[in-house]
């Protein structure tokens, strides 16, 4: 695990500092005012499935900022999955094979042929 986060491709400074502002500060993806390649993004465009998933004791991606999404969105296959711990014990931690991937895997299972 120590590997993992400490394995990091470079971000340029520049890039980094355009990304905390845009995305971060003025949270512009959530705003609608966002742009990639002088194009709009909008949420409201995204239509397919969505497994959204997120824990109230997450302080890297806290409840309250993630749950946003499935609000934002257009999908009408639209999930939000609560676990609990930080973002990669919910994921990798010693309870994800007991309370996450069995449900991730019924998830993609149901859509079957859809997501492909």
């Amino acid at each position: 695990m120590q590997t993992w986060i400490f394995d990091q491709v470079d971000f340029p400074g520049e890039t980094f500092r355009c990304y905390i502002k845009d995305l971060y500060q003025e949270n512009q993806l959530v705003n609608g005012a966002f742009t990639l390649n002088d194009q709009p993004v909008r949420l409201a465009n995204i239509t397919c499935p969505l497994l959204n998933i997120s824990s109230k004791q997450d302080e890297t991606a806290p409840y309250e900022s993630v749950i946003i999404l499935n609000e934002k969105v257009s999908s009408e296959d639209n999930n939000l999955l609560e676990l609990r711990g930080p973002y990669v014990g919910m994921v990798a931690g010693r309870g994800a094979p007991k309370y996450f991937w069995p449900k991730l895997a019924e998830w993609l299972e149901l859509r079957g042929e859809s997501l492909g």
